[in-house]
């Protein structure tokens, strides 16, 4: 990325990092360092978050027959809340470290500031206090206030919107096209404890 980078600020070829390279914020510009750091963010944020989504989505559909059933039935009023329920049950990020910014207590255990803390978001979408049977697929949950992305505030995932987009466009386009699509086999999941990530999931399509 360092090489393309300094490519494209000697000759902008009208594409995002020529974009990336020549902007400026405060008359600061992403040096090689972060523009490296940065396109990594967007290959795991960008791409492998929404990829393993829609291989947990098939997954999903598969071993759940009636909400397969359910979501055919009714595209238009189910398929909202059936990426949403992906989201939650599969939760694509495990978990994130963050820095405490002030000292605080929660659950009875002081957290100062400065401390890091590891928010399992896997955990949280599973949480009984807030979901009504939490390891049961419902694509009919509501509410349903998945931490998939990451909570709320400043830490928000920026690509949400369109993550979300792009799972209901292609389980849209999926289901209209072939929707006898079942997998075949159990998934080959990779041994991760940051994110939830499949690297073999056997499939066939039944037009």
């Amino acid at each position: 990325m360092r090489r393309i980078g300094r490519d494209r600020r000697a000759r902008p070829a009208g594409d995002l990092v020529s974009d990336l390279v020549s902007a400026e914020v405060g008359g600061d510009r992403l040096d090689g360092r972060r523009l490296g750091a940065f396109f990594s963010l967007l290959l795991v944020a960008g791409i492998e978050t929404s990829r393993n989504a829609v291989a947990h989505g098939v997954r999903l559909l598969s071993e759940h027959p009636d909400q397969r059933a359910l979501l055919l039935s009714d595209l238009d009023r189910h398929l909202d809340g059936a990426v949403e329920e992906i989201l939650r049950v599969s939760t694509p990020i495990v978990q994130f470290r963050r820095n405490v910014a002030g000292d605080t207590e929660l659950g009875g255990t002081p957290l100062p500031a400065g401390a890091r803390v590891v928010l399992f978001y896997a955990s949280a979408n599973r949480d009984e206090a807030v979901f009504t049977d939490p390891d049961r697929f419902d694509i009919t949950r509501r509410p349903n206030p998945h931490l998939a992305f990451g909570g709320t505030g400043p830490h928000y995932c920026l690509g949400a919107h369109l993550a979300r987009r792009e799972l209901r466009t292609l389980f849209r386009e999926l289901l209209e096209r072939a929707p006898g699509i079942r997998t075949t086999g159990p998934a080959e999941t990779v041994p991760s404890s940051f994110d939830h990530r499949i690297r073999r999931l056997p499939f066939t399509v039944d037009r």
